[in-house]
């Protein structure tokens, strides 16, 4: 009898540590659950880019987190319009602005748009779409500057841009 229950106790230990090495080694081994998407909302309207022309003659990144900073960057952003429209209220205790320009552009048929954003362990990344028009396509004959604004929720982490560009073809316009 000593040796069954020896026996046991030795079973019972031994399921105990599969046990816990099993819990232990689950949520190691568990597949990532990926980043977080994080809800934006767009100035403009609709899924467009905020405007075409804008003061960022060169390409511009920008996460705006207190009102001096958004207060020049509204400037900069309607420079090219006479009388400039209000600036919107912002409360930076809960939202920030994510600004992306592109910099002056040789015709009309460029955009870039920020297509969303996303929080994983590195901060946030966001998604920017530039859009350029094909070769040979009709386009505007002017410079323009496109910029695209949307406010999101607040955060103090490092926010870090990442960029796909599109060439559109002439039948997609």
């Amino acid at each position: 009898m000593n040796g069954s229950l020896w026996t046991t106790r030795r079973q019972r230990a031994a399921s105990l540590a599969l046990a816990l090495a099993t819990v232990g080694c689950s949520s190691a081994l568990s597949p990532n659950v990926g980043p977080e998407a994080i809800p934006i909302t767009r100035f403009g309207s609709g899924d467009r880019a905020f405007s075409s022309f804008s003061g960022f003659n060169a390409p511009t990144r920008l996460v705006v987190r207190d009102t001096t900073t958004w207060r020049t960057a509204w400037e900069q952003v309607n420079r090219p319009f006479i009388p400039q429209p209000p600036l919107p209220p912002i409360d930076f205790s809960r939202e920030m602005v994510l600004l992306a320009g592109l910099g002056t552009q040789p015709s009309g048929g460029y955009e870039l748009r920020i297509e969303g954003a996303t929080r994983d362990t590195g901060g946030i990344d966001v998604q920017l779409r530039r859009i350029a028009p094909a070769a040979g396509c009709p386009v505007t004959a002017s410079l323009t500057q496109p910029v695209d604004l949307v406010r999101m929720p607040f955060s103090d982490q490092p926010v870090r841009f990442s960029e796909t560009t599109q060439v559109t073809s002439c039948d997609a316009r």
